[in-house]
């Protein structure tokens, strides 16, 4: 069930041409654009909404994500997904790829006999090019140019043929990242969709979004948080006076453009949710049924815990990256514990803030995995993980711009570095490392790291001291007994909890 605020995002969208939609972590953003999909797919089927509605995001997993999210209301031979190949385990279930369907299309138009004619005609004036290298650069240079505009007319003939085939194939969602959307503008212009809904949209560029816009469109809705994700440029003109660097999300909410802030997470226990805003001012309502309802676990009575130590990193073998083994081996190691209270490594994530890390605990899982098989080959009735061996497999060990906009029940968190803070300086990486998990999240870092001058990561610092002194700075309604710091976690025997 949506939130008043969820509501009132939809009801602003509705009345709006133009519409951004601002929500913290765990907000429902997704939910909201679920929401609005399908209001849009009843409006398609009533004739209320012409043509399709075209879904853009920054990358193919937001858009497998998206997608998979309107099966729940629509039929996938009413979805079309353009661009890079899903990697979703369900991408049978997501609709037809544009490859597959592109010649089928194609065939059905009335107009492909005039398509393939064109078609033939460049395929002549290509060989006839060639034929003119030795009579001349004047002639292969005329050659190539009546080449080029051939060729030019064909991708036109081609753009306009698909986009009138699948406008009239009855496609309602039109899935493609913003890349994709450049590459094939000019289909998009023939296919004329009406909306146009971008999520993540503070990801994305100006230019780069605008580039992406067919001229039909009559509605545009973009849902992200400017203070999560931001465009990665590397550029002189990043900032002021140009800023090369601001999405139109940004732009938009600079200019005073009304926008809507969705306020109530669904996803952090209480106590996360608290550390988030403390040390990031989000204000966000951690009063949800959702988050209360988790308790600590039997043998893990600190679910949020920051575990510091005084064990340097070192350069990963052969690149610029970083590892630290002592974090790496804490963390494998505590998988097992984890997978004896009730979790499975499925509800587990790692976030490794460099690849050299992210290897090497791939490196010491893959070590557990072997000691775990030599254990149970040796007492076969004992199950160490109380699941098989196999489903360590389904543990995510990922880097941090990989698990962007996704979450699970356990992330643990491996700071990697020592004195330097390095990319998680920035205020929108530090708030998405700390804002991904559901009921528990363990951070290791060595204890320098928070005493590196960081107004983000001092919040983070004074958040977890004021806990462990039981402090009210940090909020009276919060259980400051289920946050700790130290340079252990305490972890009791799951029989008896002790």
């Amino acid at each position: 069930m949506a939130d008043p605020t969820q509501l009132k995002a939809i009801r602003h969208t509705l009345n709006h041409r133009v519409s951004v939609i601002r929500g913290g972590p765990g907000t429902g953003k997704s939910y909201t654009a679920k929401l609005l999909l399908r209001h849009f797919h009843q409006a398609h089927a009533s004739h209320a909404l012409q043509g399709p509605v075209l879904l853009v995001t920054m990358t193919n997993q937001a858009l497998d994500t998206l997608m998979e999210g309107i099966l729940e209301f629509a039929d996938p031979s009413e979805m079309l997904r353009i661009g890079g190949s899903t990697k979703s385990l369900n991408q049978t279930l997501v609709a037809r790829q544009f490859s597959q369907c592109k010649d089928s299309l194609i065939f059905k138009h009335p107009d492909r006999k005039l398509f393939m004619d064109r078609e033939r005609a460049v395929k002549d004036l290509t060989g006839s090019a060639v034929g003119l290298m030795t009579e001349g650069q004047g002639s292969l240079a005329d050659g190539l140019r009546e080449v080029e505009q051939c060729t030019k007319a064909i991708n036109e003939e081609q753009h306009k043929i698909l986009g009138h085939s699948i406008r009239s194939a009855g496609i309602v969602f039109l899935g493609m990242t913003s890349t994709a959307c450049a590459k094939q503008i000019s289909m998009l212009n023939h296919l004329r969709p009406s909306v146009c809904l971008v999520e993540e949209a503070g990801e994305l560029r100006e230019g780069q979004l605008i580039a992406s816009l067919p001229s039909s469109l009559q509605q545009l809705v973009l849902i992200g948080d400017e203070q999560q994700l931001q465009p990665k440029v590397e550029h002189a003109l990043k900032g002021p006076p140009v800023n090369y660097g601001w999405s139109m999300f940004e732009r938009l909410t600079r200019l005073g453009v009304p926008r809507v802030q969705l306020k109530t997470q669904r996803r952090m226990r209480p106590e996360i949710c608290g550390l988030v805003n403390y040390a990031f001012d989000q204000g966000l309502d951690t009063d949800t049924p959702a988050s209360l309802i988790r308790g600590s676990l039997p043998t893990i009575r600190q679910p949020l815990f920051f575990l510091h130590h005084n064990e340097r990193e070192a350069s990963a073998v052969g690149s610029r990256s970083h590892i630290n083994v002592y974090e790496s081996q804490m963390l494998v190691n505590l998988v097992p514990a984890l997978c004896g209270n009730g979790y499975t490594p499925a509800d587990i994530t790692i976030i490794a803030l460099y690849k050299g890390q992210m290897y090497q605990i791939q490196r010491d899982l893959e070590q557990l995995s072997l000691r775990i098989r030599q254990a149970e080959q040796q007492r076969p009735s004992y199950q160490v993980l109380r699941a098989p061996v196999s489903s360590l497999q389904k543990l995510k060990v990922v880097t941090l711009d990989d698990f962007q906009g996704q979450e699970n029940k356990v992330v643990l968190v491996s700071l990697t570095r020592s004195d330097r803070l390095g990319f998680v300086a920035e205020r929108n990486r530090a708030l998405v490392t700390l804002s991904r998990a559901k009921e528990m999240m363990v951070v290791i870092g060595h204890s320098l790291f928070l005493d590196t001058p960081n107004r983000h990561w001092s919040g983070v610092k004074e958040f977890f001291e004021a806990c462990d002194i039981g402090s009210e700075r940090v909020g009276s309604d919060l259980d400051t007994s289920l946050v700790g710091i130290g340079p252990a976690l305490a972890i009791g025997c799951p029989k008896h909890g002790e």
